[in-house]
């Protein structure tokens, strides 16, 4: 099965905007887990696994989930390129991006390419489903995914973004139940179906949706697997190097994150109107739903934060205040970690951005932030 933002929808829409709240909130650069980017060993994802403590979260099952803390170990890195200069642009783009230089016109239109060079990279990948994605996005004005609906009707990722973007509500369903069917072990149908529902004023028939949800662990959005073909688009348009997955990560919405968020709101409604068993069952599948976003295949940590936010929702003030107090000690972690980031970055060489970007492909946005901590740490000793 192929692999894994809660943006406004103004940020959504406004590509430099959302690439400045990304760096700040996300970390930078790439997504994880990715099927043409996983390079973690099996002994690696054993020591990774068996590292990870298990943290005393309310499940509405008997199992539990956990949180990664390890820092991540040694290991060799592909060397920077020979000019400093090569694929480093990033780094104003930063700056302008955070306020500390006025904004260029090459940041403004980060996320979107030319016609010319959409075409160009379609030319040249018109048999991947993930290209046709990428150059949606990547065109100028609201993405349209019918055509590439119409090349490959059974890919589930297209079949995510039609249920996703499109207005017309027979093509939303129909989009919903092509997801389910060519992805029936991924909670994201079940997830947008009863979303769709809820909107539409369909209670019972969202109901249905969350119980089919409910043994399902794979909640997928599929942003992770099509970050390769965004940043093959970007290299193909002429970025280099980091340049091109930082361009590439500012280009990929995360409307099916934002979807969940609001999935979320709309059952705490529901719950509070509901009558006692009912309301149990709401209750069981928002905690599934924040839990699922915060275990171990969604190591972005705007995925972890915003499944924090939701399992949050659901918990009781009274009782369950050791997973709520565990909650509060994990965002403050990554707060103080990701308040930091831009600046470590900036001051990296680019050996060390090289070896962030490793840890990051391979262990996960909190080892490699970890690291990158330690790494420019030393730096400042005297």
């Amino acid at each position: 099965m192929k692999n894994h933002n809660p943006f406004p929808r103004s940020i959504a829409r406004n590509p430099a905007l959302r690439f400045s709240v990304v760096l700040l909130v996300v970390g930078v650069l790439i997504g994880l887990f990715l099927p043409r980017w996983t390079y973690r060993t099996e002994d690696q994802n054993a020591e990774v696994a068996s590292a990870k403590p298990v943290s005393g979260r309310v499940s509405p099952e008997s199992h539990s989930f956990s949180n990664q803390h390890e820092i991540a170990p040694e290991m060799t890195v592909a060397k920077a390129a020979a000019s400093p200069q090569s694929g480093q642009k990033w780094r104003v783009w930063m700056e302008e991006l955070t306020g500390s230089m006025p904004a260029s016109e090459e940041s403004r239109k980060l996320g979107k390419l030319p016609e010319a060079e959409i075409q160009k990279y379609l030319a040249a990948n018109s048999s991947d489903p993930d290209a046709w994605i990428a150059a949606a996005y990547l065109r100028e004005g609201k993405p349209s995914f019918r055509e590439a609906a119409l090349r490959f009707p059974g890919d589930p990722a297209i079949q995510a973004r039609m249920a996703i973007s499109t207005d017309d509500p027979t093509e939303r369903r129909s989009a919903i139940e092509k997801l389910r069917a060519a992805d029936p072990d991924n909670a994201m149908g079940d997830y947008l179906s009863a979303f769709d529902h809820l909107k539409q004023g369909r209670q019972s028939e969202a109901l249905q949706d969350l119980a089919a949800s409910l043994n399902k662990t794979d909640v997928d959005d599929f942003t992770a697997q099509l970050f390769p073909a965004f940043t093959e688009a970007h290299l193909s348009a002429g970025f280099e190097g980091v340049d091109a997955e930082v361009a590439a990560l500012a280009s990929i919405p995360r409307e099916g994150l934002s979807q969940l968020s609001n999935l979320s709101k709309q059952l705490k409604n529901l719950q509070a109107t509901s009558h006692a068993e009912t309301a149990t069952a709401i209750r069981s599948a928002g905690l599934t739903l924040g839990q699922n976003l915060q275990s171990g295949k969604h190591e972005l940590l705007i995925d972890q934060l915003v499944g924090m936010a939701i399992e949050k929702q659901f918990l009781n003030p009274s009782s369950d205040t050791s997973r709520l107090n565990e909650i509060a000690i994990e965002q403050a972690e990554i707060q103080r970690l990701v308040k930091t980031l831009p600046a470590r970055l900036l001051q990296a060489s680019p050996s060390i951005v090289a070896g962030y970007m490793e840890r990051f492909k391979t262990l996960g946005e909190r080892q490699a932030m970890q690291w990158l901590e330690m790494q420019t740490s030393q730096d400042e000793k005297p």
